[in-house]
């Protein structure tokens, strides 16, 4: 039998087997509501709307809230209003990149809520 490999080419799993990083397409948030914390799993692609759904689901929260995220970036780790789907897609990107670095297939983050 001949193959169509070309001589020196590794397949995933072969030479290089652990070196592919995985894809994210599950997060793990860390709810933290009143007294309250509770985890929720959402898709890496997850819609701003949707998020909020799911933690009023969750917590049975029906007042406005808002969703706020711990800056890693800054010293004194801030504390930052997460408001529409721009801001949610940066925290997804920091949360991928994490997971990427330590070779987890699941991202995780943590929010906090706050009832207005």
């Amino acid at each position: 039998m001949v193959s169509n490999r070309r001589p020196g080419a590794s397949t995933v799993g072969s030479i290089r087997g652990g070196s592919r990083r995985p894809d994210i397409r599950k997060v793990r948030v860390k709810v933290h509501a009143s007294e309250d914390v509770r985890y929720i799993m959402v898709g890496a692609a997850i819609e701003f709307a949707d998020l909020e759904e799911k933690v009023r689901e969750k917590f049975g929260v029906k007042r406005r809230f808002k969703i706020k995220v711990r800056d890693e970036d800054a010293p004194q780790s801030d504390m930052i209003t997460m408001g529409d789907q721009d801001d949610l897609d940066m925290v997804m990107m920091s949360v991928k990149s994490a997971a990427r670095k330590k070779r987890e297939e699941i991202g995780k983050m943590e929010i906090w809520i706050q009832e207005v």
